[in-house]
């Protein structure tokens, strides 16, 4: 009795982990992945991290209601998945423990909380651009650093890019929108220098004269962001033989 209250335990703390990390119906769309990180655990053995499979496939989490009580959902798993009283009615409260009203009203506040920690302060970034000019035997290796401070708006909020993230996962932390955001920057930073570095053929490319400042704050407007602190330089290290 003590071993399966553990391995329940256990069950209920592993899904919640997979809810909180990747949001609210993520076992309900990953079943699989699901019963592989149950599988993982040294505490849950393979029959019922199998039941919890059959119960997600079979939809039984739809069934639950705040009013759902042990019994009644119990008689659903038995009903759609042909377990023994047993199962059903120890399925049955290890279900209605993950989705207790306190974790629901838990999962309800931080919906979209990375979001609004974003929103609420200024952000820091970098950037490290690096190309080369390459014509017949030659080439110049060129760099642009530069580092910056930007302040997101409420315009950030509605990146196309940002919502489909949160509507995929709610949950979705500040680092990793921060992450989402460094990464658009970046590439498109790095295209366009990558560009002034190439463009002319024939003659030498000038990092120095790379305007960062002004591709960054188109990449701003596109975004919802304005900049608060920017400071970059350009150099190449010289032409040099192939």
């Amino acid at each position: 009795m003590i071993k399966t209250q553990k391995m329940d335990e256990r069950i209920v703390e592993i899904l919640k982990g997979l809810i909180e990390k990747n949001g609210p119906e993520y076992i309900k769309t990953h079943p699989f992945e699901s019963y592989k990180a149950l599988m993982e655990s040294s505490y849950v053995d393979r029959q019922t991290a199998g039941g919890v499979l059959l119960c997600i496939l079979n939809g039984v989490i739809e069934d639950i209601l705040p009013d759902t009580s042990e019994k009644e959902l119990a008689g659903i798993i038995s009903q759609e998945c042909a377990f023994s009283a047993t199962m059903a009615t120890r399925l049955s409260s290890l279900f209605l423990t993950l989705y207790s009203s306190e974790n629901l009203a838990i999962w309800s506040r931080n919906e979209r909380k990375g979001v609004r920690d974003f929103l609420s302060h200024n952000v820091e970034f970098s950037w490290e651009g690096f190309s080369t000019w390459e014509v017949q035997n030659i080439y110049v290796e060129c760099h642009f650093d530069a580092s910056f401070v930007l302040k997101p708006s409420s315009l950030t909020a509605e990146d196309k890019g940002l919502c489909m993230l949160t509507d995929k996962n709610p949950f979705i932390t500040c680092d990793e929108i921060k992450c989402y955001f460094e990464e658009s920057m970046q590439e498109y930073l790095n295209g366009e220098f990558d560009w002034y570095c190439t463009a002319e053929e024939y003659y030498e490319p000038t990092p120095q004269d790379f305007e960062c400042e002004s591709y960054l704050s188109e990449w701003c407007k596109k975004h919802g962001f304005e900049i608060v602190y920017y400071e970059g330089k350009g150099y190449d290290d010289g032409i040099q033989s192939i």
